[in-house]
């Protein structure tokens, strides 16, 4: 079953999620003058006034007990809630204390324990919107958990939530494990309001696991209103025949002197699993086992809140209000534990229509829903905080009068809590309302947070808090600490694990940088996961620097489709001196960027000093795709090296909207069968510009491949200016479609293929204009078959005469090592077109100036060195550029 599958994966990230806890977000008690942030939530109860609120960030944390003390709890993470990986205990508690616990998943993690145990209570403990999930093993035949177990708890009320029992885990070949159950209650009183109950099913075996319970009651009282009460079914039999399927679990179960009372839910029994032969079949559950009051009712009020429990008090909390037609609403409220104990079993009886209320109703619903504004009291001078507890009540002239679900609202008076800001608001309403980013989960905004770096050491002991003395041990401890402003310093090392890979930066402009460069600091992601991912709108702040990553891989089903060294996903961080060596896609047909791929839109990236090689690019080595039209992608000073590609993929691909700089980049030594360095496809709206670079080497395709298939945006959507192309095997560029391209100030050489050209154009809507260059064969090394060329001034066709082509070790194909440079005898020195040159669009020098001519080549040496003995041929006003990547200084 789908419910199945999904629920057996969370185990596999639960153990690296609880090692880390420690250090991932934080608690704050409201109101505490000290601001102190606990890292854990057992350090903020443990520190907590009796009758204390306590907000907690959206990381995940351990579990915790409250023992003996009135404690509320919420989170300002009201879209997703607050993850627990452990038990929640709650015992001990007096008729007058409370315990309120709002919008949090929690997982158990031993069978010996459920997602929540609360014993030994006779007050008043409420759990809301939340979801307590019970253990589930990954051992083959093992039993799941419960989520709820309450002993000697009387006055229990859980709302809008999720009770799920573990999943049995099968085991051909042997017992199957049996499903939790959702509830088990011994000597107690429950109330469910909206809930949704869902006990474990059981594992296939040769006999196959039983299937959890709704709920097991032992000298108990439980009530439910509008939820589902549901059972799992048995485990299949599997393996050889004879085999066995489990019994399916009841709804409920519970000895005669219990009581189950429901009212519009559903309670039923699971199917027994399926055996072979098919009498083996296992026995179906039972709907109940014992005394069932059942009742359903019509035009039950329900008040849906926009927001969670934590409230300003003095203010309103909107809502939608909906019911039967003609429904008169009344909204009465309390400040008083006391009010309406949910488990008296009177608000499961709808009311006769002669009943009398002494006050008049906040409205009559209209159509069956309306818009509503609950007022809320000033909190008491001195309180800090109020519980608020409010539950709708409806008279309809029909059909009787009914309550509806209840809440309790966490009432914070604004002048009590930290306001770190100063803007008015206390801080955690800053978060709540969006007004401030808290990226880190502490619940304090970010803007008021002191830069830090924290210290990750391969080689530390475990256990330490980020500081110089006491390290992280892995990159998710430092991620799981850190917020916008901060750096993690990585120490050298060789990173592996589940701890040192998949790492999300959930929009933090934070900065993650090896001390000694890449060669020290590896990233080894072991063929299983990617090493990074941004997909949250990243800014440039967003950094990566000085890593080498390897053996990267984009998992197969990820929501970002791609990216086996680093995905970017709508963000736009700069990826820095990186070396990506030996990452792959997991799904060459729906995955593309085997090293980086970029998606989605509104996204500019920047990818600079960084090295790609050796990797079996299926769907390109750098696949950018989709991103921002008016702020391109910008790959600058990187290296790609010794990539293979198939067809279809090559070392850089420029898909759909991604207009893209691509400025002082070599390319050496790749192969493809499509373009062997660069690949441009777009439908008209995007524009590529490649400036300043080297191709060397490269094979089986032409080093570019530009293709458009609607009408360019652009006079030119695809310009190649001051770069050098040399044994490239298919030339240097070949346009096809509606594209319009330049090829300005730069040099096709030696196209070693048989029947190569150092250009080519092949689509008669295309145009091609070339300027200032030099080209083997002058406009015979052009091969034109359709299209438009317009051969401009000073092209040349004489031999650049570089440095060294076979560089020191007189080999040719290793052109790592090969001088391009020219020799003083050159004819492209000073013979360039000063009028093409290109902008500084990437600004190469950082000087804050990109409209400027590009002032460096790419050795970073001055561009527009004037040669005094060598003539000027080229276009403008001296000094004239040189022809090609690389300016001769002298």
């Amino acid at each position: 079953m789908l419910r199945t599958l999904t629920r057996r994966l969370i185990p596999l990230f639960v153990p690296l999620i609880v090692a880390a806890a420690a250090h991932a977000g934080g608690a704050t008690i409201y109101g505490d003058p000290t601001g102190t942030v606990y890292p854990t939530i057992q350090g903020a109860i443990d520190a907590a006034p009796e009758g204390a609120v306590i907000v907690t960030g959206k990381a995940p944390f351990a579990g915790f007990v409250i023992d003996g003390k009135s404690v509320s709890l919420a989170t300002v993470d009201e879209a997703f809630g607050s993850t627990i990986f452990g038990t929640i205990t709650i015992r001990n508690l007096s008729a007058s204390q409370r315990v309120l616990i709002d919008n949090y998943h929690v997982y158990s993690q031993t069978l010996a324990q459920p997602a929540v145990s609360i014993e030994n209570c006779t007050g008043d403990v409420r759990i809301q919107a939340s979801w307590l999930h019970g253990f589930e093993s990954t051992t083959p035949g093992a039993d799941g958990g419960t989520a709820l177990d309450l002993l000697a708890a009387t006055r229990v009320t859980l709302v809008d939530g999720y009770l799920d029992g573990g999943e049995g885990q099968d085991l051909c070949g042997g017992r199957g494990g049996n499903g939790g159950d959702s509830v088990v209650c011994v000597q107690s009183r429950l109330a469910l309001y909206d809930m949704h109950v869902n006990p474990g099913s059981g594992g296939d075996g040769s006999v196959g696991g039983d299937g959890g319970d709704g709920g097991v009651s032992t000298a108990s009282l439980c009530i439910a209103y509008r939820s589902h009460l549901s059972s799992s079914s048995g485990g299949d039999g599997c393996g050889a025949a004879p085999n066995f399927g489990g019994d399916g679990g009841n709804g409920w179960t519970m000895d005669v002197v219990s009581e189950l009372r429901v009212m519009s839910t559903p309670v039923t029994g699971g199917n027994g699993g399926q055996g072979w032969p098919p009498e083996n079949g296992g026995a179906p559950g039972v709907n109940c086992t014992g005394p069932f009051t059942s009742g359903w009712g019509g035009g039950d009020p329900v008040f849906r809140p926009d927001r969670r429990a934590l409230v300003l008090s003095a203010a309103a909390i909107p809502g939608v209000c909906s019911g039967a037609s003609q429904d008169a609403i009344y909204l009465p409220s309390s400040t008083t534990p006391a009010f309406l104990p949910s488990v008296s079993g009177f608000l499961f009886r709808h009311l006769p229509i002669s009943t009398k209320v002494s006050f008049a109703p906040a409205f009559t619903l209209p159509l069956g829903s309306a818009h509503v504004q609950v007022p809320t009291p000033q909190v008491a001078p001195g309180a800090k905080t109020w519980v608020f507890q409010l539950q709708p009540y409806a008279l309809n002239p029909a059909s009787g009068a009914s309550w509806g679900q209840p809440h309790q609202f966490l009432l914070l008076d604004n002048a009590a809590g930290s306001d770190c800001n100063g803007n008015g608001l206390a801080d955690v309403f800053d978060v709540l309302q969006g007004a401030s980013m808290d990226l880190n989960g502490d619940t304090v905004p970010d803007e008021c947070h002191v830069p830090t770096i924290y210290h990750v050491d391969a080689a530390a002991a475990p256990g330490g808090d980020g500081s110089l003395a006491a390290p992280f041990q892995t990159l998710f401890e430092g991620f799981a600490a850190a917020t916008t402003g901060d750096t993690i310093l990585v120490e050298d090392g060789v990173y592996t694990g589940s701890a040192n890979r998949g790492l999300v930066f959930n929009g933090r402009a934070m900065t993650v940088k090896s001390r000694f460069g890449p060669d020290q600091s590896v990233i080894d992601c072991q063929g299983t996961e990617r090493a990074f991912r941004f997909s949250d709108a990243e800014t440039a702040a967003a950094r990566v620097e000085g890593f080498t990553i390897q053996n990267g891989l984009s998992p197969v089903g990820s929501n970002v489709p791609g990216g086996g060294g680093i995905a970017i996903s709508g963000a736009s961080p700069t990826i820095a001196n990186c070396i990506f060596e030996a990452c792959s896609v997991g799904d060459e047909t729906n995955q593309h960027g085997a090293a980086i791929g970029t998606f989605g839109l509104q996204g500019s990236p920047r990818i600079e000093g960084c090295t790609i090689r050796n990797c079996d690019s299926g769907g390109a080595a750098i696949w950018l795709a989709s991103q921002s039209i008016s702020t391109p992608t910008v790959v600058i000073g990187t290296t790609f090296e010794n990539n293979v590609s198939g067809i279809g993929n090559v070392p850089l691909h420029v898909d759909s909207a991604a207009s893209t700089d691509v400025v002082q980049c070599r390319f050496l030594g790749n192969l493809s069968a499509t373009a062997s360095a660069i690949e441009f496809e777009t439908n008209g709206v995007a524009r590529l510009r490649v400036e300043g670079s080297l191709f060397a080497g490269n094979q089986s395709a032409p080093a570019i491949l530009a293709f458009t298939s609607g009408a360019p945006s652009y006079a030119f959507n695809c310009e190649l200016d001051e770069c050098t192309f040399v044994d490239n095997s298919w030339g240097a560029l070949e346009i096809g479609g509606a594209t319009h391209a330049r090829f300005a100030n730069s040099i096709a050489w030696d196209p070693s293929g048989p029947g190569a050209a150092a250009l080519r154009m092949t689509h008669a809507n295309a145009v091609l204009e070339i300027v200032g260059c030099d080209i083997q064969s002058g406009v015979s090394g052009v091969q034109w078959s359709a299209g438009t060329l317009v051969w401009g001034a000073a092209n040349i066709a004489g031999n650049p005469r570089f440095v060294d082509l076979d560089g020191p070790d007189n080999v040719l194909e290793t052109y790592d090592d090969n001088v391009y440079r020219l020799q003083a005898t050159s004819p492209c020195l000073d013979a360039g077109a000063n009028t093409y040159a290109p902008q500084d669009w990437a600004d190469v020098d950082g000087d804050g100036d990109t409209g400027e001519a590009i002032p460096l080549d790419l050795n970073g040496k001055p561009r527009f060195k004037d040669l005094p003995s060598v003539p000027d041929t080229g276009i403008g006003s001296p000094p004239l550029i040189d022809i090609g990547c690389y300016e001769r200084q002298g």
